[in-house]
This record gives structure tokens, C-alpha cells and sequence, in this order.
């Protein structure tokens, strides 16, 4: 059951956009209250996986939290995906019979776990850290020009696998299709993967 809300520390940045996945009404609009009293001034819903994934193809956000489980799986492999390339906080709030063996996994990839039944406080806390930690991403020093491409080639790559993926494909198939159209069609991978959120966007 959720708790009634105490303040939140609104010192420093306060994320500007985030993205709510949960097939819970009430879950939703619990966290989507919390982010509105911190100043969270854009805040879009998903209800499943496959939605998440497509509109998180086409713009990234400061904050994604993914209320497990969803309506098409538990939503950890969502946070794994979502880490990869991207980067806005993540926060997986998960049953935590389920939570204790996938947590370290999570902290691996970057992403913060909570414990469901949802604790007030607990969310609260994990929603200070994560803020802590997009200022602090924040503050780091754009990379040199020259070596700005790749990680953005990366993200774009990554962004149309992320359709792909909710198309139908697996990973490594959604990896080898943009391979070999690229060979085919004698383009470069970021190039089809234009193509791929172009077509996504139409």
C-alpha cells in the first residue's frame, strides 16, 4: 500500500522529463504526484514494455522509473535496455521477493532499485539519489569534439534497435538486421538506423 508523501529534498537540478511505465493506474499517479511536487514539469506514461521502448526510440527524458511488472513482462530487460546508450536515470521499483536476486544485475547496469509494496519514504530516497546523480552527470565536461560521433552513433544505433525490439525482433537479430541492411544497401549503420526511426515516426 502506498504511504502518504513526506517533503522531498529539492535542493540542486530536478529533472525536467521523465517517463512513468506501469500497467497501475494508482501506482502511476502516486509516482506522477511525487515528480509534479518536485518540480518535474514533463512526465509521460506507459503502460507496457513495447510503448516504452518506441517512445523512447524517438526523444530521451531525465528520468525513466518502470513499475514492475508490466503488462508484457517483468521489466527488467526494459532496464537494461534503457541503460544502454541513454542517458537519463533509471529507477525499478519491483516485488521484493524478485528484487533480492536481480538487484546487483540492476546496480551493474546503473540502474536503482525499490521495493514494491511502494514506501513512501524509500521513494523518496531513491528519487534524491537518482537526482544526485543526473546533476552530477550534469557537471561533467561536454568530451572533445572530435570524439563526440561515436557515443552518438551509439545512441542512435541502440535507439532503432529499441524498435526493432518492440517490433518483434530479438536483440542480436534487431543487430545483425541493421548490419546487413547497412552491407546491402552500402550505408553506414547510422544511416539505416535513421531510417529505422524515420519509418518509426511516420
Amino acid at each position: 500500500m502506498l504511504k502518504d508523501k513526506k517533503k522531498f529534498n529539492t535542493s540542486g537540478d530536478i529533472f525536467d522529463s521523465a517517463l512513468i511505465i506501469s500497467q497501475f493506474p494508482a501506482q502511476a499517479f502516486y509516482i506522477e504526484k511525487t515528480l509534479r511536487d518536485v518540480g518535474c514539469r514533463e512526465i509521460t506514461f506507459a503502460a507496457a514494455g513495447g510503448l516504452a521502448r518506441r517512445t523512447a526510440a524517438v526523444r530521451e527524458f531525465d528520468l525513466y522509473i518502470i513499475d514492475s511488472p508490466l503488462a508484457d513482462g517483468s521489466g527488467e530487460e526494459l532496464a537494461l535496455d534503457l541503460a544502454q546508450g541513454n542517458s537519463g536515470q533509471l529507477i525499478l521499483a519491483m516485488p521484493s521477493d524478485r528484487l533480492k536476486f536481480i538487484d546487483r544485475r540492476m546496480a551493474a547496469a546503473g540502474v536503482m532499485t525499490v521495493p514494491k509494496p511502494l514506501d513512501g519514504e524509500m521513494l523518496r530516497n531513491t528519487l534524491n539519489a537518482a537526482a544526485a546523480a543526473h546533476k552530477k552527470a550534469a557537471a561533467v565536461p561536454a568530451p572533445n569534439a572530435l570524439f563526440v560521433s561515436r557515443p552518438e552513433d551509439l545512441r542512435l544505433i541502440t535507439a532503432a534497435k529499441r524498435i526493432l525490439i518492440a517490433q518483434g525482433m530479438t536483440e542480436p537479430a534487431a543487430h545483425q538486421y541493421i548490419i546487413r541492411t547497412a552491407m546491402d544497401m552500402r550505408l553506414k549503420k547510422t544511416e539505416v538506423a535513421h531510417m529505422i526511426i524515420e519509418s518509426a515516426v511516420e
